[in-house]
């Protein structure tokens, strides 16, 4: 009998360390509101969290995701909280403080938004400074703005700046330009889409990289992992079939 339950156990420690052998490795990844392409509430919302997921998959690591406010994800990233936060582009304070993905994870294109009845144009930065304009908490674009005296009104969600250009409040608003669109429609419905536009020239368009944090451990092999997974995910066109559902 003793020796039937020793046989037992032992084939139970066996199962535990074969399981723990194959199981995936796990990251933690701080992000926040950002539809289409990243979403807590919007399961049609997650674009760009797809590709992460399944870059990763390909290199057999899970992921788990936790929302925050932007600059949170950020500061809770950089101090080790979290393993990495995106989508970001590439600043040189970012380099100091960040490690980068490989390639960009999707492509930004920030636009001023306005309505049509607004005369709104600009051709460098100093034109910006006869217009007031609206900017999310934690963006880049809040840093440079403030540095050249540009009137801006900062608020901690993206969503509250349409609404402000929608009643006069801001002249424009700087958002990207798939996000943007979605953001109004989702926020204001579709007869107030048809208010608004965009000036044409883009005042940033730029890669978003997925940011890891120097604190983690082996952070290296980490981003290793996914700029692997991210390759054979491009080259297996399961990327550009992500990426369509966000320009469908």
């Amino acid at each position: 009998m003793k020796q039937n339950i020793f046989i037992y156990l032992l084939f139970l420690i066996c199962i535990f360390f074969t399981l723990d052998i194959y199981a995936n490795d796990s990251v933690t990844l701080a992000i926040g509101e950002w539809a289409p392409y990243t979403s807590k509430i919007d399961p049609n919302g997650k674009v760009a969290e797809k590709i992460i997921t399944e870059a990763f998959k390909f290199v057999n690591v899970d992921v788990v995701y936790e929302y925050y406010p932007w600059k949170r994800s950020l500061i809770l990233t950089k101090i080790g909280k979290k393993t990495g936060t995106f989508p970001w582009y590439k600043t040189k304070e970012r380099d100091k403080e960040f490690i980068y993905s490989k390639l960009p994870v999707i492509e930004i294109n920030n636009v001023f938004f306005h309505l049509k009845t607004v005369n709104f144009n600009w051709e460098n930065i100093e034109d910006l400074k006869k217009y007031k304009i609206g900017d999310t908490l934690g963006n880049a674009s809040v840093k440079i703005f403030s540095k050249k005296k540009i009137k801006i009104d900062i608020v901690p969600k993206s969503e509250l700046n349409f609404r402000k250009v929608l009643i006069g409040r801001i002249d424009a608003c700087i958002e990207e330009y798939v996000v943007g669109f979605s953001m109004i429609k989702k926020e204001l419905g579709s007869d107030k889409k048809k208010l608004f536009t965009i000036h044409p020239k883009p005042f940033v368009k730029k890669g978003g990289f997925l940011l890891f944090s120097k604190k983690i451990p082996n952070v290296n092999k980490i981003k290793a992992k996914f700029d692997k997974g991210f390759k054979r995910l491009k080259d297996s066109g399961g990327y550009d079939k992500i990426y369509a559902e966000v320009i469908r």
